[in-house]
């Protein structure tokens, strides 16, 4: 990796090293970036659940906010590359996934659900 004057990190990519099949260092990259997609697929099912949630009778809603969500420029970069952001949006998702679930139940929450936002907020 370089580094020029005007503070633009430049990653120089070789073609030897990072062809199929991946070892050491790029298999590493390729693993990580695939969990990283799979955490945003998980933030995407939470949206979705919110929307059922808070409009149980309107699935077509709930779809509108996943292809909203799934379309944001920056959220696409942040799930296709190696960061620990992901993580932090799964998690506020999932709260808010809880929380609302709470709100608009007719019961306590079971301890399996307290549990689970115990999870949530370690």
């Amino acid at each position: 990796m370089t580094q020029t004057t005007d503070n633009k990190n430049r990653v120089i990519h070789d073609p030897a090293q990072e062809s199929w099949p991946y070892h050491g260092t790029v298999l590493f990259v390729h693993l990580l970036r695939l969990v990283s997609t799979l955490i945003g697929v998980g933030t995407l099912l939470a949206i979705y659940r919110l929307g059922r949630i808070v409009l149980p009778d309107r699935p077509g809603i709930a779809l509108g906010m996943v292809g909203l969500v799934a379309f944001i420029p920056q959220f696409l970069f942040l799930s296709a590359s190696v960061n620990n952001d992901n993580l932090i949006i799964l998690i506020c998702s999932w709260t808010v996934v809880l929380l609302a679930g709470w709100l608009y139940a007719d019961r306590l929450p079971s301890w399996l659900e307290l549990g689970a936002l115990g999870c949530c907020w370690a």
